[in-house]
């Protein structure tokens, strides 16, 4: 989903930057816009310090983030029992937890700016 919408933010000529855990998926998009067009940056959501890096890098590079969407996100399968704890935890760290860095980077990014700001968590 995340990248589909990435394609068609470009398509229509937004600018997109596209978070992703392994930058190499999207190389190919990488290769066929230009860096005023697009930028890809790994993140870990899990991680404090890189959603606030990211948002750094990515007023740095905009100057400005008027829209997020928050696709990331996994489901786990299985008997309840055979989940383990950690296996649970995980999930909840990337399924909750993310967006909830997520949106208090974004909450100060937009506050920041004058413009009204639209956001989208999935």
């Amino acid at each position: 989903m995340g990248r589909s919408l990435v394609e068609l933010l470009l398509a229509i000529g937004n600018r997109v930057a596209a978070t992703t855990r392994k930058a190499s998926n999207l190389a190919s998009l990488v290769s066929a816009h230009s860096s005023q067009k697009l930028l890809v940056v790994e993140l870990d959501i899990s991680s404090n310090d890189q959603v606030k890096t990211v948002f750094q890098n990515i007023k740095t590079h905009f100057g400005r983030c008027d829209v997020v969407v928050n696709n990331a996100g996994y489901g786990l399968t299985g008997e309840v029992e055979a989940i383990t704890d950690e296996q649970a935890k995980d999930q909840f760290e990337v399924n909750f937890w993310g967006p909830v860095r997520i949106c208090r980077e974004v909450c100060g990014t937009f506050r920041h700016q004058s413009d009204i700001m639209l956001m989208l968590q999935y």
